[in-house]
């Protein structure tokens, strides 16, 4: 239900994930149930928050840079 910022005893952040109990009653194939089973869950995830419906749209913006940024 959160995700809560602590500090430990030497005082080095670490994050605490909160939130209520997973029923796993009636729920076949999913992680909890094979855990409570007395299997190792591994579910391969891939964070990626590009929206890529909206790069497309973006992409035919036709966008014009009179000012280019200059690097360096």
């Amino acid at each position: 239900d959160g995700v809560h910022k602590r500090e430990d005893p030497s005082g080095e952040t670490y994050y605490w994930r909160a939130g209520t109990a997973v029923d796993i009653e009636g729920q076949e194939g999913t992680d909890a149930q094979a855990v409570s089973a007395g299997y190792v869950s591994l579910t391969p995830i891939h964070l990626d928050m590009t929206h890529y419906p909206s790069l497309s749209r973006l992409e035919s913006w036709n966008i014009r840079l009179d000012n280019p940024v200059e690097e360096g």
